[in-house]
């Protein structure tokens, strides 16, 4: 795929352009390699007007503006189009929504927004350093280091556009906890409930928990959370002031995330993979993880010693994966696709790169996204538009009437060999349709989706989990 030519790369280790190269990078993102080193940074410029920018990169590169809201109202559509039942549909909205493929997808921006001021606070004092040196135009030179001063003020909205994600997904995460363990992990039932509180804040769906066990623990997680953010707010506060973090806040952070990440741990190893109240824990895990990192990077205390934590939470993440993609297929379609999908993005938002800064000739730099990386499509739509419409069993058995139909059930089953009248007690343990079963017509509907369908679901997951970020 060829890449437009007012792309151009970030000249990160000075000399000239043809010292590097755009190349595509991991999540189908851009990277500008510097050519002799061989090392890249998701970065690019624009000769072209984030307007002009936006409504070109709807072809060929597909790239969308990470930035706030837009992302959020992005994922929401599509999840609403990928869940096709009413529950589904409302609470695929909710999940997309906190962020946990958002927020945590653009976390890194804190590094780059902090790295690209750090520069630009170099340049501010090398030209004002050098003043009375130089002997030139005192006006002049103040009106290089005000569009200087003009660019940082742009990084540091971005930083705050980032800090109000991440404050968003705190609220979110601690009360998604309470309402799957109010509602005993039935996640549709519990995000339902969710969707209809969490506008008036955490508080206030924390208040409407009857549970106290599961208020307890939901309150437990957002002090947890909260405390990291604490410092990641004062962090951000300098950021947005054009200002280095002060190292002690940024070794806060390291230490609180470490102390959070030994008490997750612990959390999750109470808990079988594949229940619905793992998903908060992990997206914590991720939350701390990366904030960590951020700060490390900051500190320059090898932040790349903790690449192997996140390939093991990346492989926890694939874990979650198969265990809710393995099974009794109309609940891997119903019951289990809202969390398989918000893993699909915890676990991409972990991969290398998920985003790649822009850099515009007017100063602005803002993170964008490839549109694959908002994209995730099970290939189970047909299995849930049929689900409400299922009735009890209305025979003791059913014939398999053609051979498409007696390999469908093989496959179904995950035997090689099937006999030709199948019991409804039979199609009811390997469907997981519930203790009514269900009718002749719907199951030779889902016979006839495992027959043009079932392969290709299989084959979605398992390029998703061979995507080693």
């Amino acid at each position: 795929m060829s890449i437009p030519d007012f792309i151009l790369p970030k000249m990160w280790l000075g000399g000239a352009l043809s010292d590097y190269r755009v190349e595509m990078g991991s999540g189908n993102g851009l990277i500008s390699r510097h050519i002799k080193s061989g090392a890249a940074i998701p970065h690019v410029t624009s000769k072209v007007s984030q307007a002009v920018f936006n409504s070109t990169m709807t072809s060929g590169i597909k790239m969308l503006l990470a930035n706030g809201k837009q992302t959020t109202a992005t994922l929401s559509t599509i999840s609403a189009v990928t869940a096709k039942t009413a529950t589904m549909a409302k609470a695929g909205v909710v999940v997309s929504s906190v962020g946990a493929g958002a927020a945590l997808l653009a976390l890194g921006v804190g590094v780059w927004a902090a790295w690209n001021i750090h520069q630009t606070r170099k340049t501010v004092d090398r030209i004002e350093g050098k003043v009375d040196a130089l002997g030139a135009s005192v006006d002049a030179l103040h009106g290089s280091v005000g569009a200087l001063h003009e660019k940082t003020d742009r990084l540091g909205e971005m930083v705050a556009l980032q800090h109000e994600q991440l404050t968003h997904l705190i609220n979110y995460n601690g009360a998604l906890l309470g309402v799957i363990l109010e509602n005993q992990g039935n996640l549709a039932a519990g995000l339902e409930q969710l969707s209809e509180q969490i506008d008036r804040g955490f508080r206030s769906v924390l208040e409407s928990l009857e549970n106290v066990e599961a208020r307890r623990q939901a309150q437990e997680l957002d002090t947890q959370m909260r405390t990291i953010h604490h410092y990641y707010s004062t962090c951000t506060e300098a950021i947005r002031g054009g200002k280095m973090p002060a190292n002690e806040d940024l070794r806060a952070i390291v230490d609180n995330a470490v102390v959070l990440q030994a008490w997750l741990d612990t959390r999750l190893s109470e808990i079988k993979p594949g229940q619905a109240d793992r998903l908060p824990y992990i997206t914590a895990k991720a939350f701390a993880l990366r904030q960590e990192i951020d700060a490390r990077s900051l500190l320059e205390h090898t932040p790349e010693a903790r690449d192997r934590d996140t390939s093991e939470l990346r492989e926890i993440i694939a874990t979650e994966i198969r265990t809710l993609t393995t099974g009794n297929i109309l609940d891997v379609a119903t019951q289990h696709s809202v969390l398989v999908e918000n893993y699909v993005y915890l676990r991409r938002a972990l991969g290398r790169s998920p985003s790649t800064m822009v850099e515009f000739e007017d100063g602005q730099v803002l993170p964008f996204f490839a549109t694959s990386m908002l994209h995730w499509d099970d290939r189970l739509n047909s299995l849930r538009e049929l689900a409400p419409a299922i009735k009890a069993a209305d025979a003791d058995e059913y014939e398999l009437n053609t051979l498409a139909e007696t390999r469908a059930w093989a496959a179904l089953r995950g035997s090689s060999r099937v006999s030709r009248k199948v019991s409804t007690r039979d199609v009811q343990h390997v469907l997981g349709v519930g203790n009514e079963g269900i009718d002749e017509e719907s199951f030779r509907v889902v016979l006839d989706f495992a027959a043009k369908d079932l392969e290709e679901h299989k084959l979605v997951v398992k390029r998703e989990l061979n995507d080693v970020g």
